[in-house]
């Protein structure tokens, strides 16, 4: 007759301890079943932040967002409007009354006409300007002109956009009005001068030197 084995024989542990080898085997399964769990999320989270990246080697991809125009650039623009303009003051306005009768007298029309504004601009072109006065003074008989001095520039009005001058002559003295238009200081013409160019306009050159232009 065999014997039958102990109780103590029949368990591989001492009374009173529990199996650990088991639990151990549950723990490093969910170890390892966590730490896929992390790395299929990072793996996932990777694929949204490139689906929302975009392929950089896919054209298409390329971001669609408005370009913004830089400020410097703005800036940069305004600053040399600015320094474009010339200033407002007495001196300036002197200074350009100066420059228009200098060029008048030297023979310069076309230069002259660049001194105006837009009451003389907008009235005739810079070569029809240039032509009729041309022939004006040769028929007043003034082709060789004397130098003027500009001088004694005085506000015109409280706004400082309007500056009388002195123009003395050899022969005569005069009072002239520069206007401050579109930042820069430019003569106002004369009645005389914008009656010329009215019957320039309407009946052409021959008849504004005769009507406006003899002695």
């Amino acid at each position: 007759m065999s014997q039958q084995p102990s109780a103590d024989a029949q368990q591989p542990y001492p009374q009173g301890q529990q199996a650990v080898q088991p639990q151990r085997k549950r723990n490093a399964g969910l170890i390892i079943g966590f730490a896929v769990a992390v790395v299929v999320a990072l793996a996932a989270g990777a694929g949204i932040a490139m689906a929302f990246a975009g392929n950089p080697n896919d054209p298409a991809s390329e971001s669609t967002a408005p370009l913004i125009d830089s400020p410097t650039a703005a800036t940069q623009s305004a600053e040399e409007e600015r320094q474009s303009r010339e200033p407002q003051t007495l001196e300036a306005a002197r200074v350009a009354a100066q420059r228009g009768w200098d060029r008048f007298t030297s023979g310069d029309y076309a230069g002259t006409w660049d001194t105006y504004g837009t009451g003389v601009q907008k009235r005739i072109s810079r070569a029809d300007y240039a032509k009729v006065f041309k022939a004006c003074n040769e028929a007043l008989g003034n082709a060789d002109m004397l130098a003027v001095q500009v001088e004694d520039p005085r506000w015109f009005n409280s706004a400082h956009t309007k500056v009388t001058v002195t123009v003395k002559h050899p022969l005569v003295t005069d009072t002239r009005t520069m206007v401050y238009e579109e930042g820069r200081w430019v003569q106002e013409p004369q009645p005389a001068t914008l009656q010329v160019i009215a019957t320039f306009k309407k009946s052409g050159q021959a008849e504004a030197v005769r009507k406006h232009c003899t002695s």
